[in-house]
């Protein structure tokens, strides 16, 4: 749970980033200073990255900021964890989880635009953040599964299977490719990075 005085330091270094004409686009780490909670995006950033993967932070100051700014408070305290990257083909920085009354009818609709129920899925980043602006009035629940507990269970009851997901696997580009590009792209579920087996952190359901 962030304290008052955390609270008070986002809402803060948001009313500079936005004195300063920031966009979620040209915002640094070094334009949303966090002079306490920055100290803590350390040890924090160790919990995600070599300890349970996961953390769930509560009162984040949503009901204290106009949509536009919460955005930018949001991106900035991500920047204290990582660097943000696209999530589509517009390389759109932000994206919002909502029904927009669209249905599933090709693969360029994406679940989170509709009402339908998402089944344990992977995004393209170290860290994946979601933050709740509004409670839905029923479901809208959220399930996380550690991808690394998973392939210590495979290699120990089946690691003929593990050598299977470090080969190409292919995956769909929902129609959202360049001119001349596969509609799909191969990647392995698992590979080798500094001599440690890495997968995708977190396989999340919705």
């Amino acid at each position: 749970m962030l304290g008052d005085d955390e609270r008070e330091e986002i809402v803060a270094a948001t009313a500079r980033a936005v004195d300063a004409g920031k966009t979620i686009e040209s915002l640094r780490v070094e334009d949303f200073a966090l002079s306490n909670l920055g100290a803590r995006a350390t040890e924090w950033s160790e919990i995600l990255h070599s300890g349970r993967g996961f953390l769930l932070f509560r009162g984040f100051p949503v009901e204290c900021l106009e949509p536009a700014p919460v955005e930018l408070a949001y991106v900035g305290f991500g920047l204290h964890f990582g660097n943000p990257v696209g999530q589509d083909a517009q390389a759109s920085m932000l994206g919002h989880v909502r029904d927009e009354g669209a249905a599933r009818t090709d693969p360029s609709v994406r679940f989170y635009r509709t009402r339908e129920r998402q089944d344990f899925h992977t995004d393209g980043a170290d860290l994946v953040g979601l933050l709740c602006l509004r409670a839905a009035a029923s479901g809208g629940e959220s399930r996380i599964a550690s991808a690394a507990a998973v392939y210590n269970e495979m290699l120990r009851t089946r690691p003929d299977l593990v050598e299977v997901l470090y080969e190409p696997l292919y995956w769909d580009r929902n129609d959202e490719q360049s001119a001349g590009e596969d509609p799909f792209f191969a990647l392995p579920v698992f590979s080798d990075v500094d001599g440690a087996s890495r997968t995708i952190p977190l396989s999340i359901s919705r």
